[in-house]
Protein backbone atom coordinates (compact mmCIF):
# COMPACT_ATOMS: atom_id res chain seq x y z
CA UNK A 1 0.00 0.00 0.00
CA UNK A 2 2.97 2.37 1.00
CA UNK A 3 4.53 1.68 -2.46
CA UNK A 4 1.42 2.55 -4.20
CA UNK A 5 0.97 5.75 -2.50
CA UNK A 6 4.74 7.09 -3.77
CA UNK A 7 3.87 6.02 -6.78
CA UNK A 8 0.84 8.00 -6.97
CA UNK A 9 3.05 11.08 -5.01
CA UNK A 10 6.01 10.93 -7.20
CA UNK A 11 4.11 9.90 -10.60
CA UNK A 12 0.37 10.07 -10.44
CA UNK A 13 -0.32 12.74 -12.42
CA UNK A 14 1.61 11.12 -15.47
CA UNK A 15 -0.21 7.85 -15.26
CA UNK A 16 -3.69 9.66 -14.52
CA UNK A 17 -2.93 11.53 -18.16
CA UNK A 18 -1.79 8.50 -20.20
CA UNK A 19 -4.65 6.81 -18.69
CA UNK A 20 -7.44 8.63 -19.68
CA UNK A 21 -7.76 7.88 -23.33
CA UNK A 22 -7.60 4.28 -22.02
CA UNK A 23 -10.60 5.09 -19.83
CA UNK A 24 -11.90 6.85 -22.78
CA UNK A 25 -11.67 3.81 -24.81
CA UNK A 26 -13.26 1.52 -22.10
CA UNK A 27 -16.34 3.86 -21.74
CA UNK A 28 -16.72 3.22 -25.48
CA UNK A 29 -16.35 -0.36 -25.41
CA UNK A 30 -18.54 -1.00 -22.96
CA UNK A 31 -21.61 1.78 -24.36
CA UNK A 32 -21.13 -0.18 -27.89
CA UNK A 33 -21.45 -3.78 -25.97
CA UNK A 34 -24.28 -2.21 -24.41
CA UNK A 35 -26.01 -1.77 -27.79
CA UNK A 36 -25.09 -4.31 -29.83
CA UNK A 37 -24.47 -7.42 -26.95
CA UNK A 38 -21.56 -8.77 -29.11
CA UNK A 39 -19.37 -10.28 -26.82
CA UNK A 40 -15.47 -10.62 -27.36
CA UNK A 41 -14.56 -14.05 -27.87
CA UNK A 42 -10.18 -14.07 -28.59
CA UNK A 43 -8.60 -14.41 -26.10
CA UNK A 44 -5.67 -11.68 -26.74
CA UNK A 45 -8.40 -9.69 -27.20
CA UNK A 46 -9.89 -10.33 -23.41
CA UNK A 47 -6.67 -9.91 -21.90
CA UNK A 48 -5.54 -6.52 -23.46
CA UNK A 49 -9.56 -5.33 -21.95
CA UNK A 50 -8.42 -6.69 -18.51
CA UNK A 51 -5.32 -4.60 -18.64
CA UNK A 52 -6.66 -1.74 -19.69
CA UNK A 53 -9.30 -2.10 -17.26
CA UNK A 54 -6.63 -2.83 -14.36
CA UNK A 55 -5.01 -0.17 -15.50
CA UNK A 56 -7.58 2.28 -15.23
CA UNK A 57 -8.97 1.45 -11.62
CA UNK A 58 -5.01 1.52 -10.08
CA UNK A 59 -3.75 4.84 -11.95
CA UNK A 60 -7.27 6.92 -12.71
CA UNK A 61 -9.69 6.12 -10.30
CA UNK A 62 -7.12 5.05 -7.48
CA UNK A 63 -5.44 8.40 -8.24
CA UNK A 64 -8.26 10.59 -8.33
CA UNK A 65 -9.26 8.90 -4.64
CA UNK A 66 -5.64 9.55 -3.66
CA UNK A 67 -6.34 13.46 -4.56
CA UNK A 68 -9.60 13.44 -3.20
CA UNK A 69 -9.06 11.98 0.12
CA UNK A 70 -5.30 12.38 1.12
CA UNK A 71 -3.89 15.26 -1.13
CA UNK A 72 -2.88 18.48 0.58
CA UNK A 73 -4.52 21.55 -1.19
CA UNK A 74 -1.89 22.76 -3.14
CA UNK A 75 -2.01 19.60 -4.89
CA UNK A 76 -5.50 19.62 -5.17
CA UNK A 77 -5.47 22.51 -6.94
CA UNK A 78 -2.74 21.36 -9.25
CA UNK A 79 -4.87 18.38 -10.16
CA UNK A 80 -7.74 20.84 -11.38
CA UNK A 81 -5.27 22.02 -14.17
CA UNK A 82 -4.32 18.18 -14.78
CA UNK A 83 -7.68 16.87 -15.53
CA UNK A 84 -8.47 19.66 -17.61
CA UNK A 85 -5.70 18.87 -19.74
CA UNK A 86 -6.17 15.41 -19.36
CA UNK A 87 -9.90 15.70 -20.37
CA UNK A 88 -8.61 17.33 -23.97
CA UNK A 89 -5.87 14.27 -24.51
CA UNK A 90 -9.07 11.70 -23.49
CA UNK A 91 -10.87 13.33 -25.97
CA UNK A 92 -7.70 13.12 -28.79
CA UNK A 93 -7.29 9.35 -28.14
CA UNK A 94 -11.44 8.56 -27.81
CA UNK A 95 -11.25 10.44 -31.64
CA UNK A 96 -8.63 8.22 -32.46
CA UNK A 97 -10.09 5.13 -31.48
CA UNK A 98 -13.66 5.87 -33.13
CA UNK A 99 -11.67 6.53 -36.19
CA UNK A 100 -9.92 3.29 -36.07
CA UNK A 101 -12.96 1.20 -35.32
CA UNK A 102 -16.17 2.64 -36.79
CA UNK A 103 -16.85 0.75 -39.60
CA UNK A 104 -20.64 0.71 -41.60
CA UNK A 105 -22.17 -2.12 -43.66
CA UNK A 106 -23.41 -2.07 -46.83
CA UNK A 107 -26.72 -2.58 -45.92
CA UNK A 108 -26.26 0.96 -43.57
CA UNK A 109 -24.88 2.67 -46.68
CA UNK A 110 -28.06 2.20 -48.47
CA UNK A 111 -30.48 3.73 -45.34
CA UNK A 112 -32.92 6.73 -46.12
CA UNK A 113 -33.31 8.28 -42.78
CA UNK A 114 -30.47 8.44 -40.24
CA UNK A 115 -29.10 10.86 -37.61
CA UNK A 116 -25.43 12.72 -37.29
CA UNK A 117 -24.26 13.74 -33.84
CA UNK A 118 -21.47 12.92 -31.48
CA UNK A 119 -22.03 10.32 -28.95
CA UNK A 120 -23.88 11.38 -26.30
CA UNK A 121 -22.21 9.97 -23.07
CA UNK A 122 -19.53 12.57 -24.57
CA UNK A 123 -21.85 15.39 -23.80
CA UNK A 124 -22.36 13.60 -20.07
CA UNK A 125 -18.22 13.57 -19.52
CA UNK A 126 -17.74 17.15 -21.25
CA UNK A 127 -20.66 18.60 -18.34
CA UNK A 128 -18.99 16.57 -15.50
CA UNK A 129 -15.88 17.76 -16.76
CA UNK A 130 -17.62 21.52 -17.07
CA UNK A 131 -18.86 21.07 -13.39
CA UNK A 132 -15.61 19.84 -11.84
CA UNK A 133 -13.59 22.75 -14.09
CA UNK A 134 -16.06 25.34 -12.30
CA UNK A 135 -15.85 23.70 -8.56
CA UNK A 136 -12.54 23.97 -8.69
CA UNK A 137 -12.64 27.60 -10.27
CA UNK A 138 -14.32 28.84 -7.67
CA UNK A 139 -12.35 26.83 -5.06
CA UNK A 140 -9.25 28.83 -6.47
CA UNK A 141 -10.95 32.17 -5.54
CA UNK A 142 -11.79 31.07 -2.16
CA UNK A 143 -8.56 29.59 -1.34
CA UNK A 144 -6.59 33.15 -3.21
CA UNK A 145 -5.14 31.11 -5.35
CA UNK A 146 -2.37 32.35 -8.13
CA UNK A 147 -3.73 34.79 -10.61
CA UNK A 148 -2.60 31.88 -13.71
CA UNK A 149 -4.41 29.42 -12.03
CA UNK A 150 -7.93 30.98 -11.83
CA UNK A 151 -7.53 32.18 -15.26
CA UNK A 152 -6.17 28.76 -16.30
CA UNK A 153 -9.34 27.06 -14.70
CA UNK A 154 -11.57 29.84 -15.79
CA UNK A 155 -10.67 29.16 -19.32
CA UNK A 156 -11.34 25.25 -19.34
CA UNK A 157 -14.36 26.25 -17.55
CA UNK A 158 -15.66 27.70 -20.01
CA UNK A 159 -14.15 24.96 -22.76
CA UNK A 160 -16.03 22.12 -21.37
CA UNK A 161 -19.22 24.09 -21.23
CA UNK A 162 -19.08 25.18 -24.86
CA UNK A 163 -18.13 21.51 -26.16
CA UNK A 164 -20.92 20.19 -23.71
CA UNK A 165 -23.31 22.34 -25.28
CA UNK A 166 -21.57 21.51 -28.70
CA UNK A 167 -22.01 17.66 -28.41
CA UNK A 168 -25.52 17.98 -26.40
CA UNK A 169 -27.24 20.49 -29.09
CA UNK A 170 -25.95 19.80 -32.00
CA UNK A 171 -27.20 17.43 -34.95
CA UNK A 172 -28.05 16.50 -38.45
CA UNK A 173 -31.48 14.48 -39.00
CA UNK A 174 -31.90 13.20 -42.67
CA UNK A 175 -35.33 12.01 -44.01
CA UNK A 176 -34.62 10.62 -47.39
CA UNK A 177 -34.16 14.26 -49.64
CA UNK A 178 -34.57 16.68 -46.14
CA UNK A 179 -31.78 17.59 -44.34
CA UNK A 180 -32.87 19.14 -40.49
CA UNK A 181 -29.82 21.25 -38.96
CA UNK A 182 -29.72 22.01 -35.36
CA UNK A 183 -26.25 23.95 -34.42
CA UNK A 184 -24.86 24.41 -31.39
CA UNK A 185 -27.73 27.15 -29.72
CA UNK A 186 -30.40 24.81 -30.95
CA UNK A 187 -31.20 26.99 -33.83
CA UNK A 188 -32.96 24.60 -36.43
CA UNK A 189 -33.00 25.39 -40.49
CA UNK A 190 -33.87 22.89 -43.16
CA UNK A 191 -32.30 21.94 -46.53
CA UNK A 192 -31.99 19.61 -49.35
CA UNK A 193 -30.16 17.80 -51.06
CA UNK A 194 -31.02 18.98 -54.41
CA UNK A 195 -29.20 22.25 -53.03
CA UNK A 196 -26.23 21.19 -52.42
CA UNK A 197 -23.90 22.12 -54.81
CA UNK A 198 -20.37 20.36 -52.98
CA UNK A 199 -18.73 18.64 -50.49
CA UNK A 200 -15.22 19.72 -49.24
CA UNK A 201 -13.23 18.03 -47.04
CA UNK A 202 -10.70 20.14 -44.38
CA UNK A 203 -6.59 19.35 -43.92
CA UNK A 204 -7.85 18.08 -40.25
CA UNK A 205 -10.53 15.80 -41.70
CA UNK A 206 -14.12 17.77 -41.06
CA UNK A 207 -16.39 17.84 -43.79
CA UNK A 208 -18.06 21.25 -45.37
CA UNK A 209 -21.66 21.04 -46.68
CA UNK A 210 -21.68 24.04 -48.97
CA UNK A 211 -25.11 25.67 -50.78
CA UNK A 212 -23.58 27.76 -53.76
CA UNK A 213 -20.34 29.18 -52.05
CA UNK A 214 -22.12 29.60 -48.89
CA UNK A 215 -21.29 26.89 -46.26
CA UNK A 216 -24.04 25.78 -44.54
CA UNK A 217 -22.45 23.22 -41.59
CA UNK A 218 -19.55 21.14 -40.96
CA UNK A 219 -18.97 17.59 -39.59
CA UNK A 220 -16.55 17.29 -37.41
CA UNK A 221 -13.35 14.54 -37.72
CA UNK A 222 -14.71 12.90 -34.77
CA UNK A 223 -18.07 12.22 -36.25
CA UNK A 224 -19.60 9.04 -38.34
CA UNK A 225 -20.97 10.80 -41.64
CA UNK A 226 -19.96 8.13 -44.35
CA UNK A 227 -23.88 8.05 -44.74
CA UNK A 228 -23.99 11.05 -45.59
CA UNK A 229 -21.34 11.46 -48.11
CA UNK A 230 -22.87 7.96 -49.73
CA UNK A 231 -26.40 10.20 -50.07
CA UNK A 232 -23.86 12.84 -51.49
CA UNK A 233 -22.46 10.18 -54.09
CA UNK A 234 -25.27 8.37 -55.23
CA UNK A 235 -26.71 11.92 -55.98
CA UNK A 236 -23.80 12.96 -58.01
CA UNK A 237 -22.84 15.84 -56.01
CA UNK A 238 -19.02 16.68 -56.10
CA UNK A 239 -17.31 15.99 -52.73
CA UNK A 240 -13.74 17.54 -53.33
CA UNK A 241 -10.73 16.30 -51.34
CA UNK A 242 -8.72 18.53 -49.62
CA UNK A 243 -5.90 18.75 -52.24
CA UNK A 244 -8.13 19.43 -54.67
CA UNK A 245 -9.97 22.46 -53.17
CA UNK A 246 -6.70 24.09 -52.71
CA UNK A 247 -5.93 23.54 -56.39
CA UNK A 248 -9.14 24.95 -57.26
CA UNK A 249 -9.14 28.33 -55.36
CA UNK A 250 -5.42 28.81 -56.34
CA UNK A 251 -6.61 28.01 -60.10
CA UNK A 252 -9.71 30.82 -59.59
CA UNK A 253 -7.18 33.45 -57.74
Amino acid sequence: MNLLLNIYDAFGSYLFIIGIPVLFELISFFYQYIKSKQKITIFLEKCKLLIKFVYVCVFVLGYLLFILLMADTQSRVIFGSIISIASVIGILGYIAYKKNSNKKTEKNLVSRYYLIQSEKYLCWLFSLFSVCCIGLFIYAIYVHEDLWVIIFLLIFSIAMLSAALNIGLWKIEVNDMEIIYRSTFGRVRKYNFKDITKGIYKKNGAFRVYIGEKRIFTFDDNMEFSLFIAQMNRLHIPVWSYDFSVKMKSKFR
